[in-house]
């Protein structure tokens, strides 16, 4: 397959099809393959001239939904953004509770690195908790107790049964890969003054990155009340009684300012 690279991009013309061939699956095996033989074809394709590559992920096998469609899913979407339209990309920390909420979202693939491979005592701690030295001092002792318990469980029954004795604030690393479509509604979902705050902030950001980055759309990653004001849509808040009580309609984004 990769042989067929050098010769098919020197032709002039506007699309390519590469397909598996006996000689890709006796060497790589059945789809899905490992992320860095479709790594090594998307660098190639890019150093060739590709433009843009689409993955036809199923193609003619049977897939057998409960073995390897999830496989799948995850192969078709956790690729290279450059070389592939659609979506993007992010590497975050977040709490165990935030990842939670962040599942809720199911068009939101992630890859979680096992845990206890890089396993360190990392934990979120909330920005109202911060302005208060005293309950600040109360929350950190009480998340190191917490710690002491789970490490002493670690030598009694094994880290993969302690796990389950760690605080909701644990910081875990994860990488995700979202759909423009699916992030749009998230977006809306997560940047309404009513959301979690630390799914708040994580959302704020990427959306911040993508409009640094001028991607086309970005400024549509808004809340509920934004995109209803501006087609006069009412009421304008969807929350009706349970309205935080802030125009955010109102603001610029740079001003969004979420205190609890």
């Amino acid at each position: 397959m990769f042989e067929a690279l050098t010769d098919s991009f020197k032709t002039a013309i506007n699309k390519v099809r590469f397909a598996d061939d006996e000689k890709s699956l006796k060497k790589f095996g059945r789809w899905p393959w490992n992320r860095s033989i479709i790594a090594k074809f998307i660098e190639t394709s890019m150093e060739k001239g590709a433009k843009g590559i689409v993955f036809d992920v199923v193609g003619d096998f049977d897939i057998e939904l409960n073995n390897n469609y999830s496989g799948i899913l995850r192969t078709s979407q956790l690729v290279f953004d450059e070389a592939v339209l659609g979506g993007f990309s992010s590497y975050y920390k977040l709490s165990l509770s935030a990842d939670a909420q962040n599942q809720r979202h199911r068009r939101t693939f992630a890859v979680r690195p096992l845990l206890q491979d890089y396993f360190q005592e990392d934990f979120y701690i909330p920005p109202i908790i911060k302005k208060n030295r005293d309950i600040l001092d109360f929350y950190i002792n009480s998340v190191k107790k917490s710690y002491v318990f789970f490490n002493q469980g670690i030598h009694e029954i094994g880290f993969s049964e302690a796990i389950y004795a760690l605080p909701n604030s644990h910081l875990i690393e994860i990488i995700t890969r979202e759909d423009w479509a699916s992030f749009h509604h998230k977006s809306q979902m997560r940047l309404c003054y009513n959301a979690q705050q630390e799914i708040f902030d994580i959302v704020y950001q990427q959306v911040k990155k993508l409009r640094d980055l001028k991607i086309l759309g970005s400024d549509k990653f808004l809340p509920p009340c934004s995109l209803r004001a501006e087609i006069d849509n009412f009421p304008i808040c969807s929350e009706r009684e349970r309205f935080c009580g802030i125009k955010v309609w109102k603001l610029d984004f740079n001003d969004f300012i979420r205190e609890i």
